[in-house]
């Protein structure tokens, strides 16, 4: 079997092939024949309902054993893989912020709400830099081995969110997301 980026998955084949070609494949890959096999459109289209209940039976059939909804979460990753973690839906919108800090990091942040991104409990591989970014003081977090800046928080809570650099996600999984520049869109 041909497990190139460019072979597709068929209905037709077995779920011995299925589960060989979902194990060579990258997890977008994976989520689109999924969507394909499914009609499903969107990570609740997958979670909810009798569409996830169905999913998580065939997953089962063709012998993907991982739990069903980490399946679908995000790795986020620096070079070197020392920081990881992981969202649980790939950005709609990623803005490339142009305040002085952000423009020399040349990130492209994507936005979560706390809950959302999953820290190992043992992440303490980041350097950090505070910094006031559009009147918001935040924490800026890189990597402490190979420099990559991964993420940001706000210092005194006034931000219940977390920017994400989205560069640090498969470019596959940001080439769908709208561009946004100083967090409008961008032509």
């Amino acid at each position: 079997m041909d497990f190139s980026s460019n072979s597709q998955a068929t209905p037709e084949w077995s779920i011995k092939e299925i589960s060989a070609y979902l194990k060579h494949t990258s997890i977008t890959q994976t989520r689109a024949y999924i969507a394909r096999i499914f009609g499903v459109d969107g990570t609740s289209s997958y979670l909810g309902g009798q569409n996830g209940e169905k999913i998580k039976r065939w997953l089962s059939d063709v012998g993907i054993a991982a739990p069903f909804e980490e399946l679908f979460l995000i790795d986020v990753s620096c070079h070197c893989g020392a920081v990881c973690f992981t969202v649980d839906v790939a950005p709609v919108e990623v803005n490339a912020c142009e305040c002085s800090i952000c423009w020399r990091y040349g990130a492209l942040w994507a936005y979560y709400d706390e809950p959302s991104v999953t820290f190992p409990a043992d992440i303490d591989s980041t350097d950090t830099y505070t910094d006031m970014c559009n009147e918001h003081r935040l924490e800026f977090h890189r990597c402490s081995f190979c420099g990559c800046v991964t993420h940001w928080r706000a210092v005194d809570g006034s931000q219940p969110r977390i920017g994400v650099n989205a560069l640090m996600m498969p470019p596959d999984l940001i080439a769908e997301a709208r561009f946004l520049r100083n967090g409008q869109p961008a032509e």
